[in-house]
């Protein structure tokens, strides 16, 4: 899986989308864009194992307020559970 052992990239992208966010960055901001992007590839999406990635990848991802993300969402919210 990713975590530790893939140096956390996916928790340290989603950590800056969200202070983007917070500073009032638009969702539509290309950066903001390609992040989501990437998370949304289900090759990247479902081998994250990381507890702390999964929660940030969920943050960001609602933040985005795409309705697409709703699969994504909910299959990362259950790898939580």
């Amino acid at each position: 899986g990713l975590g530790s052992s893939g140096g956390w990239a996916i928790g340290y992208t989603c950590l800056a989308g969200l202070a983007l966010l917070e500073c009032g960055t638009p969702v539509t901001d290309p950066g903001l864009i390609k992040a989501a992007d990437s998370l949304r590839h289900p090759a990247l999406y479902t081998r994250i194992d990381s507890t702390y990635e999964i929660a940030l990848a969920i943050l960001f991802l609602d933040r985005m307020k795409n309705p697409k993300d709703k699969k994504v969402i909910e299959h990362l919210a259950a790898r939580l559970i």
